[in-house]
């Protein structure tokens, strides 16, 4: 998954953190990303692994607490390499 911000990592409000969170993992934080000025900008790419398909958010926190997310259903099917018998 790739997320990228418009949002300022320098000055006055700034973003200090990103995170992705995932309600039906056993551990719903799947990832805290932290930028500074020297970042340059909010730009984050990973992959993350799910249990069973869910809601995705990514959360960004600013500076003055303030918080702003984006949601994504991502639906986890069986991998393509699996064959089902023939009848």
């Amino acid at each position: 998954m790739t997320i990228e911000s418009d949002l300022p990592v320098g000055g006055a409000t700034h973003l200090n953190h990103i995170y992705i969170i995932s309600d039906k993992n056993r551990r719903p934080m799947l990832a805290k990303f932290t930028f500074t000025p020297e970042s340059g900008k909010a730009f984050v790419s990973t992959s993350v692994r799910l249990a069973t398909s869910t809601d995705v958010r990514a959360i960004a926190e600013m500076s003055d607490g303030a918080l702003n997310a984006v949601s994504k259903n991502v639906r986890v099917t069986i991998s393509g390499c699996d064959v089902p018998p023939q009848s």
